[in-house]
């Protein structure tokens, strides 16, 4: 802070929690979200988490996605949409997070799971930013959330605009 000025930050409220990238065939796939909120402890937020679509495989329970991997999903990639809904004083709120996973054999070998994974992976990498571009315009208007990309994103576009 050269010009010895104060810089805040933008509230954002959002889902945090990294999700394993593979799912091996016959071994349980798991993932743990939170919501996360910069004003107060994770343990504080009592939220509840849903998925509108899910493989027959997974469920959640207490909050924790998970499921055995069958072999039938072998070779796939799953896009998991989480959704947070909670209270905060009287009114109740909704957060959304996207997660991508491939499903792969424990005996495949590294050089042709590697270029499964990475062709998976741009594929998805790119549905998730369309994803998280949407988010946000809809965080402006919902008090909603995005990753940290996105707010930023979200911010430049809006001075660029001039709202």
């Amino acid at each position: 802070m050269p010009d010895k000025r104060w810089m805040f930050r933008e509230f954002v409220r959002c889902i945090k929690g990294a999700a394993p990238a593979v799912g091996f065939i016959g071994l349980t796939w798991s993932w743990a979200p939170r919501v996360w909120d910069p004003q107060c402890s994770s343990s504080a937020i009592d939220a509840s988490f849903m998925s509108p679509t899910l493989p027959p495989w997974l469920s959640w329970e207490e909050n924790v996605l998970s499921g055995e991997v069958p072999e039938a999903a072998h070779g796939q990639s799953f896009d998991i949409e989480a959704v947070a809904t909670f209270q905060m004083g009287s009114k109740v709120h909704q957060l959304r997070a996207m997660t991508s996973f491939v499903v792969a054999s424990a005996n495949e070998t590294e050089g042709e799971f590697l270029d499964f994974f990475y062709s998976l992976l741009f594929r998805s990498q790119l549905i998730l930013s369309l994803f998280n571009r949407s988010c946000c315009s809809i965080a402006r208007r919902q008090s909603s959330c995005c990753d940290d990309s996105s707010a930023k994103f979200a911010r430049r576009r809006r001075r660029r605009s001039g709202r």
